[in-house]
C-alpha cells in the first residue's frame, strides 16, 4: 500500500495477510492516519494514538486509543520515526475508510486511503506539522497524500480541536476569510 498511489479496498477480507505500507509517521509530531487494517500498538508503533471521541457545537475532542482499528481515522504522534512498515499475519479489510462526524455542526474528521484532492474553499483542512489547521492554498499544493485524514469545516463555522483535555487549535471561517487562532 503506498501513500502516493490509489489504494482499491479488496471485495472482501483478506486474511494472514503481508502489507508493505509505504507511509511515514514522524517523530513527535502529530500526524493523520488512516489504513485499511486493525493494528496493536507496541514496540516500534509505540507513541500517542488519539480517534475523535465526539463533536459537540464546534469542538472537536480526541482521546485516547487503544488500538487501531481499519478505516477509522487518527491521530498519532509516534515516539520515534515509523516508515515503510512491513506487516504479517494481518486482516486486509474491506472496510472503507471513515467519516467520524457527530452532531449537527457539520464538523468531520474524514479518513482516507488513496490521495485526496481538497477543495481550496478552505473547507476541507490538513494538520500541519505545528499541530495547526490549514487550507490548501491552491490546486497546485491541495493533495493530501494516502493513509491519512482531514478536517471538514464548513463554512461560517468555528473548529476547535481538543486533544487530551488541551485545545490546540482555533479556526474561524467568516465570508471565506479564515483566521487561524492558537489557543495553546
Amino acid at each position: 500500500i503506498n501513500e502516493d498511489e490509489a489504494f482499491v479496498s479488496p471485495g472482501a477480507d483478506i486474511t494472514g495477510a503481508t502489507v508493505r505500507l509505504k507511509r511515514t509517521l514522524k517523530e513527535g509530531i502529530w500526524n493523520t492516519f488512516c489504513v485499511p487494517m486493525d493494528l496493536a500498538i507496541s514496540g516500534d508503533m509505540a507513541g500517542k494514538y488519539r480517534q475523535c471521541n465526539s463533536i459537540s457545537g464546534n469542538v472537536m475532542t480526541f482521546g485516547e486509543a487503544s488500538s487501531i482499528e481499519a478505516g477509522k481515522p487518527y491521530l498519532v504522534k509516534p515516539d520515534a520515526e515509523i516508515a515503510n512498515k512491513v506487516f504479517s499475519n494481518v486482516t486486509l479489510s474491506a472496510t472503507p475508510a471513515a467519516t467520524v462526524q457527530q452532531g449537527v455542526s457539520g464538523l468531520a474528521f474524514i479518513g482516507t486511503y488513496s490521495p485526496k484532492e481538497l477543495k481550496t474553499d478552505k473547507t476541507e483542512q490538513f494538520l500541519t506539522a505545528s499541530g495547526k489547521l490549514a487550507y490548501p492554498s491552491s490546486s497546485a499544493n491541495a493533495t493530501l497524500k494516502g493513509m491519512r485524514a482531514y478536517f471538514l469545516v464548513p463554512e461560517g463555522t468555528e473548529a476547535r480541536v481538543s486533544i487530551d483535555g488541551e485545545e490546540t487549535t482555533a479556526l474561524t471561517l467568516v465570508n471565506s476569510e479564515k483566521r487561524i487562532v492558537n489557543s495553546e
